[in-house]
């Protein structure tokens, strides 16, 4: 009897054994594709954050830009004459394109 019992003893154990590692492998199984997407998420946080960042620099430039336009007459002879090609006589213009 005692065998038997050693028997069966071994035999719980190892089904409670492939019980444990079956659970854990649908644990797993389950979790990866929300752990993709988590990723996936934050990688799209990431770059809504980096463009964020470039929209407030380029809000802060056109602010600045327009305070000194409204407030420096230099920096408006300045911009208006660079918009309208204009230039006093005897001036030279060095115009350097970007393309």
């Amino acid at each position: 009897m005692e065998a038997r019992t050693a028997g069966l003893s071994f035999l719980n154990k190892a089904a409670i054994a492939v019980l444990l590692v079956l659970i854990c492998v649908a644990v797993a199984v389950s979790v990866l594709p929300e752990v993709r997407r988590l990723r996936s998420l934050e990688a799209e946080l990431n770059e809504s954050r980096d463009r964020e960042k470039e929209i407030l620099d380029e809000e802060d430039k056109r602010r600045r830009e327009l305070t000194a336009l409204r407030e420096n007459p230099e920096y408006q002879e300045l911009k208006a004459r660079d918009l309208l090609s204009w230039y006093r006589p005897g001036e030279l213009v060095f115009r350097i394109r970007r393309d």
